[in-house]
């Protein structure tokens, strides 16, 4: 609420008569008299206040009410006033009393702090006052903060050499660190705080604990004052967001697909496993634990794809045996799965096996699968004219409406282990890859344009790569992280759309592969596990985060609960990272899941 503060005195606002104002005395022997009864001898010193003696009002100042304890001179009282206080704007001066005045001037509504001078003011006598000077402070917005770009999924990690900025609502004359209260206040130390423009601050601190529990941050700027010397009044609580335990997995699962559908119901399907590879699981809105679809998959666990369709059906595609070598069955076979009705529908066969492969939904609903693998032997040169060991450049489109696939154009090359991803212009960006399993990765890249159903160059990757996980921010460039298998890296790769220009972002701090990578609103993103090479135990616990606005570098971020690879993350509506399954600290498939962040209420 808007305050006015008098230190000294203060006069609340007020009406006036003007029946009750009277003229001036200009009868010098009226004035002599009044000289004579009450100013010779008289050791009544001469006072003048501003009334109410309490030290607050609300309003805007546009009056200041005078009461002095003997009769003013009146003739030069506005000249004077005027000459000694040239902040306040005259407007106009209204007797009540020969004693006592009320000063009409244009309203002060800004905070500042302005000096009445009162030395002017003489009584009838000429006696002069006995103190002249009063403080007027007026505060109409009481100060207050924010934090600024700061979203408590990414922000609410206190593991790094990190800041604040912090934004205040008018300027600040003074500021000191604040106070921390709370549970993880024993965690933290201020460092500094520097001023980056008028109103904003950064606010500089570390941490001294590797502990990635919940808990919460007070801040309090007790000392913090504008100009017109009233306290900050906002004191904000930070929740850090931490890694707690989720419901278990029924079935182990590594790499699982994972989806989070509209109804706020998440599902996780196939993934590597020794048990049940084949079956899917639900974790239902309102439930605790996660449940067993009846329907039962056809289990192909390697190099398959799982595309969530408009209808929230899901599209599974080709695959191979959980065995990586020339004597792998690589299945033709698709199957529509939907979770919320628990049905599965068995789609006609592909035109050929293909394995690790692309498929990307279209904005018109269809989806592109393109390239992968057809054989691990030489047979398959009787398939199509393709090569041995060679990857494919053809494509087929599927039609949800009809439930069937068609082929498409193809690729200016082989590809299978791409990322593709679909851009905010409708294009597919496909990136990378293997021509052959055995041979260089591939530095090309390609777009796919469903208006005109063809495929045109993109620009080319820094450093050939594969194995990409393909991530589409929020200003809609696209971030390429290390991907799920054989090799580990440390790089990556910013495409810049509107530039079409792949450039290559700082190194990471540990090189990773088969991590997880999810991003925030702000387009930061965090980086989860993952590993030297695909031995669980050599995994890392270290999460990083990439501050893609702010500073370009990456960041840690304390460490998971345990190390993990082949684990699936998922955003949540709420904002947390939903990490399942994966690949344990002794080498067995898990059904650990974790939330970073707040557990949904509703699960």
């Amino acid at each position: 609420m808007s305050k006015w503060i008098f230190p000294f005195a203060l006069c609340f606002l007020v009406s006036c008569d003007p029946g009750n104002v009277k003229s001036n005395v200009l009868d010098p022997k009226s004035e002599l008299g009044l000289s004579l009864q009450l100013g010779i001898g008289s050791s009544i010193p001469f006072e003048c206040g501003m009334n109410p003696a309490n030290n607050s009002i609300v309003g805007k100042l546009d009056q200041i009410d005078l009461d002095c304890n003997l009769p003013l001179d009146s003739r030069e009282f506005k000249e004077k006033f005027q000459r000694e206080n040239p902040k306040l704007e005259w407007k106009e001066g209204i007797w009540r009393t020969d004693a006592s005045v009320s000063i009409k001037i244009a309203n002060l509504s800004s905070d500042q702090s302005v000096p009445i001078k009162l030395s002017s003011i003489l009584s009838r006598t000429g006696r002069t006052l006995t103190n002249t000077d009063r403080q007027v402070i007026i505060n109409n917005n009481l100060p207050s903060v924010e934090l600024v770009g700061y979203e408590p999924l990414l922000d609410y990690s206190f593991f790094s050499n990190r800041y604040w900025d912090l934004e205040f609502n008018e300027p600040i004359s003074e500021l000191d660190l604040p106070l921390l209260t709370g549970s993880i206040a024993p965690k933290v130390r201020l460092r500094s705080i520097v001023q980056l423009e008028t109103r904003k601050y950064r606010l500089f601190f570390e941490t001294i604990s590797l502990n990635n529990s919940p808990g919460t941050l007070n801040l309090e700027f007790s000392k913090g004052k504008d100009s017109a010397g009233n306290s900050i009044q906002r004191t904000f609580q930070i929740k850090f967001i931490g890694l707690t335990e989720g419901p278990n997995l029924v079935s182990e699962r590594s790499s699982p697909f994972v989806f989070h559908l509209a109804n706020g119901s998440v599902v996780a399907i196939n993934g590597r496993n020794k048990f049940n590879a084949n079956q899917s699981e639900i974790l239902r809105v309102g439930q605790s634990s996660f449940q067993v679809l009846a329907s039962i998959l056809y289990p192909a666990i390697l190099g398959q794809t799982a595309t969530l369709l408009n209808d929230e059906s899901i599209l599974l595609v080709g695959g191979q045996d959980l065995v990586d070598s020339a004597t792998a069955t690589i299945h033709n076979r698709a199957e529509l799965l939907n979770p919320n009705t628990d049905n599965l529908t068995i789609l006609p066969n592909l035109t050929f096996p293909r394995t690790y492969h692309s498929a990307t939904l279209l904005a018109d609903g269809r989806v592109l699968i393109a390239g992968g693998i057809v054989s691990f032997t030489s047979t398959v040169a009787a398939l199509s004219g393709l090569q041995p060991f060679a990857s494919t450049n053809r494509t087929l489109l599927y039609d949800p409406n009809s439930k069937t696939f068609s082929d498409g154009p193809n690729m200016s090359v082989g590809r299978s282990h791409q990322c593709a991803i679909r851009l905010n212009d409708g294009r597919v960006w496909l990136a990378g890859g293997f021509s052959r399993i055995i041979s260089a990765m591939l530095e090309t890249t390609e777009f796919y344009n469903p208006s005109s159903n063809s495929f045109s160059a993109g620009p080319l990757l820094p450093i050939p790569n594969s194995l990409f996980n393909c991530t589409l921010l929020g200003d809609g460039n696209v971030i390429l992280s290390p991907g799920t298998e054989i090799l580990s890296s440390n790089s990556i790769f910013l495409f810049d759309v509107k530039a079409n220009k792949v450039t290559l972002l700082p190194a990471l701090r540990f090189g990773r592969m088969a991590s997880a990578l999810a991003v925030g609103q702000d387009d930061s993103f965090l980086l989860f596990g993952g590993g030297a090479t695909n031995i669980a135990n050599q995994a890392t616990r270290l999460i990083e985060k990439f501050d893609y606005k702010k500073s370009n570098v990456f960041l840690d971020l304390g460490f998971d609960l345990e190390p993990r690879t082949f684990f699936s993350p998922v955003r949540l509506s709420n904002g947390s990272i939903f990490l399942i399954g994966g690949q344990a600290s002794d080498g067995s498939t898990s059904r650990k899941t974790y939330f970073y962040g707040p557990r949904p209420t509703s699960n």
